[in-house]
Protein backbone atom coordinates (compact mmCIF):
# COMPACT_ATOMS: atom_id res chain seq x y z
CA UNK A 1 0.00 0.00 0.00
CA UNK A 2 2.93 2.41 -0.87
CA UNK A 3 2.38 5.06 -2.75
CA UNK A 4 5.18 7.44 -4.30
CA UNK A 5 4.68 10.66 -5.66
CA UNK A 6 7.71 12.90 -7.35
CA UNK A 7 7.45 17.05 -7.28
CA UNK A 8 9.38 19.01 -9.76
CA UNK A 9 7.76 21.80 -9.52
CA UNK A 10 7.15 24.83 -7.12
CA UNK A 11 3.95 24.89 -4.78
CA UNK A 12 2.17 24.65 -1.95
CA UNK A 13 1.23 20.43 -1.07
CA UNK A 14 -0.36 18.66 1.36
CA UNK A 15 -0.66 15.04 1.79
CA UNK A 16 -2.96 13.65 4.46
CA UNK A 17 -2.42 9.45 5.40
CA UNK A 18 -5.60 8.63 7.23
CA UNK A 19 -5.80 5.06 6.43
CA UNK A 20 -3.74 2.08 8.58
CA UNK A 21 -1.08 1.12 7.65
CA UNK A 22 -0.67 3.25 4.84
CA UNK A 23 2.67 4.88 3.61
CA UNK A 24 3.61 7.39 1.61
CA UNK A 25 7.07 8.58 0.10
CA UNK A 26 7.39 11.94 -1.61
CA UNK A 27 10.08 12.48 -3.53
CA UNK A 28 10.94 16.78 -4.44
CA UNK A 29 13.73 18.17 -6.87
CA UNK A 30 14.16 21.58 -7.68
CA UNK A 31 16.48 23.35 -10.07
CA UNK A 32 16.55 27.58 -9.63
CA UNK A 33 18.53 29.46 -11.80
CA UNK A 34 19.16 33.04 -13.33
CA UNK A 35 17.16 35.01 -10.94
CA UNK A 36 14.45 33.10 -10.28
CA UNK A 37 12.12 33.10 -6.78
CA UNK A 38 11.38 29.35 -6.13
CA UNK A 39 9.07 28.55 -3.01
CA UNK A 40 8.30 24.64 -2.29
CA UNK A 41 5.94 23.95 0.51
CA UNK A 42 4.97 20.15 1.43
CA UNK A 43 3.12 19.05 4.89
CA UNK A 44 2.09 15.33 5.71
CA UNK A 45 -0.40 14.97 8.02
CA UNK A 46 -0.47 11.59 9.95
CA UNK A 47 -4.31 11.17 10.99
CA UNK A 48 -4.43 7.41 12.16
CA UNK A 49 -1.93 4.93 13.75
CA UNK A 50 0.75 2.80 12.01
CA UNK A 51 1.44 5.02 8.99
CA UNK A 52 4.47 5.72 7.42
CA UNK A 53 5.94 8.74 5.51
CA UNK A 54 9.20 9.59 3.93
CA UNK A 55 9.71 12.78 2.14
CA UNK A 56 13.12 13.50 0.27
CA UNK A 57 13.43 17.65 -1.28
CA UNK A 58 16.53 18.21 -3.00
CA UNK A 59 17.50 21.25 -4.59
CA UNK A 60 20.09 23.39 -6.79
CA UNK A 61 19.86 27.52 -6.89
CA UNK A 62 22.54 28.59 -9.55
CA UNK A 63 23.37 32.56 -10.62
CA UNK A 64 20.72 34.78 -8.47
CA UNK A 65 18.58 32.45 -7.50
CA UNK A 66 16.51 31.62 -4.29
CA UNK A 67 14.67 28.86 -2.65
CA UNK A 68 12.40 28.68 -0.09
CA UNK A 69 11.39 25.63 1.34
CA UNK A 70 9.55 24.41 3.85
CA UNK A 71 8.47 20.87 5.21
CA UNK A 72 5.82 19.85 7.85
CA UNK A 73 5.04 16.58 9.60
CA UNK A 74 2.58 16.81 11.53
CA UNK A 75 1.07 13.96 14.03
CA UNK A 76 -2.39 14.13 15.47
CA UNK A 77 -3.39 12.58 18.91
CA UNK A 78 -3.85 9.12 19.27
CA UNK A 79 -1.63 8.09 16.46
CA UNK A 80 1.00 5.45 17.47
CA UNK A 81 3.28 3.78 15.72
CA UNK A 82 3.73 6.00 13.07
CA UNK A 83 6.80 6.24 11.38
CA UNK A 84 7.76 10.18 9.61
CA UNK A 85 11.21 11.44 8.38
CA UNK A 86 12.09 14.50 6.51
CA UNK A 87 14.75 15.65 4.72
CA UNK A 88 15.74 19.14 3.02
CA UNK A 89 19.10 19.36 1.18
CA UNK A 90 20.00 22.35 -0.75
CA UNK A 91 23.37 22.72 -3.37
CA UNK A 92 24.09 26.03 -3.96
CA UNK A 93 25.98 26.13 -7.49
CA UNK A 94 26.82 29.93 -6.99
CA UNK A 95 28.17 32.62 -4.27
CA UNK A 96 25.02 34.80 -5.21
CA UNK A 97 22.72 31.77 -4.86
CA UNK A 98 20.58 32.06 -1.69
CA UNK A 99 18.35 29.09 -0.17
CA UNK A 100 16.50 29.10 2.97
CA UNK A 101 14.95 25.70 4.01
CA UNK A 102 12.51 25.13 7.30
CA UNK A 103 11.80 21.90 8.44
CA UNK A 104 8.81 21.57 11.03
CA UNK A 105 7.49 18.85 13.38
CA UNK A 106 4.58 18.91 15.24
CA UNK A 107 4.35 15.37 17.47
CA UNK A 108 0.90 15.59 19.00
CA UNK A 109 1.07 11.73 19.80
CA UNK A 110 3.45 8.84 21.94
CA UNK A 111 5.14 6.33 20.57
CA UNK A 112 6.32 7.09 17.15
CA UNK A 113 9.46 7.40 15.20
CA UNK A 114 9.77 10.60 13.61
CA UNK A 115 12.33 13.10 12.40
CA UNK A 116 14.55 15.31 10.26
CA UNK A 117 17.39 16.21 8.33
CA UNK A 118 18.78 20.02 6.41
CA UNK A 119 21.61 20.58 4.77
CA UNK A 120 22.69 23.68 2.63
CA UNK A 121 26.03 23.78 1.39
CA UNK A 122 28.17 24.86 -2.11
CA UNK A 123 30.05 22.45 -4.00
CA UNK A 124 33.27 21.12 -2.44
CA UNK A 125 36.12 22.41 -3.73
CA UNK A 126 37.66 19.12 -3.70
CA UNK A 127 35.18 17.77 -6.39
CA UNK A 128 35.36 20.18 -8.57
CA UNK A 129 39.24 19.95 -8.28
CA UNK A 130 39.25 16.48 -8.88
CA UNK A 131 36.74 16.59 -12.17
CA UNK A 132 39.24 19.73 -13.39
CA UNK A 133 42.13 17.57 -13.02
CA UNK A 134 40.66 14.53 -15.03
CA UNK A 135 40.61 17.53 -18.07
CA UNK A 136 36.99 18.66 -17.29
CA UNK A 137 36.20 22.30 -17.42
CA UNK A 138 34.87 23.87 -14.28
CA UNK A 139 31.39 25.07 -15.62
CA UNK A 140 30.46 21.27 -16.89
CA UNK A 141 31.96 19.75 -13.81
CA UNK A 142 29.56 21.94 -11.41
CA UNK A 143 26.66 20.51 -14.13
CA UNK A 144 27.78 17.11 -13.29
CA UNK A 145 28.12 17.60 -9.73
CA UNK A 146 24.26 19.26 -9.50
CA UNK A 147 23.13 16.56 -11.69
CA UNK A 148 23.96 13.47 -9.72
CA UNK A 149 23.41 15.54 -6.70
CA UNK A 150 19.70 15.74 -8.13
CA UNK A 151 19.55 11.78 -9.02
CA UNK A 152 21.19 10.32 -6.41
Amino acid sequence: MKKTIKLTTPGNYIFTLDQKGQELEVLAFLQAKDQENLNLNISIIHKTAQTKAKVIIKATVDDQAQVKITGKIKINKNCPQVKSFLTEKVLLLSKTARAQAIPDLEILSDEVSCSHSLSISPIPEEQIFYLKARGISEDEAKKMIAEAFLTN
